[in-house]
């Protein structure tokens, strides 16, 4: 059995969010159609942090809620990157407006997120008791 433990947790939700970015490299080179994935998108934030709160053992407002400090981080990195594949770039700003206005953003979305993730670990946690006993 593996043993989930904070730092575990934290790297499965910065995992989702290197993920949606690579995807939305598909939306930046017109591969997707209608924006499907910018649309997804926005709701990367909440999806990852809800992960890391969910499989976080303790702490799971502040873990989930951490997470909005390491997409601002991907926000400002990852365009970098795709740079330097030759894809085209709209810049915010400089790298730290890019990142002060991803943090402002990803903050309240972390919040909801870890929220949604604590209700579904307290929601599976006593469903797990029921089913097999509180011995656990």
């Amino acid at each position: 059995m593996i043993r989930i433990t904070t730092s575990r947790a934290v790297l499965a939700g910065i995992v989702v969010f290197v993920l949606a970015q690579v995807c939305m490299l598909g939306y930046w080179s017109e591969i997707s159609p209608l924006g499907l994935l910018h649309l997804i998108q926005f709701g990367i934030p909440v999806f990852a942090a809800s992960i890391t709160a969910y499989l976080s053992p303790r702490w799971k407002l502040l873990t989930g809620t951490s997470l909005a400090f390491y997409g601002a981080v991907i926000g400002v990195l990852l365009p970098i990157v795709y740079e330097y594949f030759g894809v085209h770039i709209d810049r915010i700003g400089g790298a730290l407006m890019t990142f002060v206005i991803h943090l402002a953003y990803f903050i309240p979305l972390s919040v909801m997120g870890s929220v949604v993730g604590i209700i579904l670990s307290r929601k599976f946690d006593v469903t797990n008791e029921k089913i097999h006993g509180s011995d656990l």
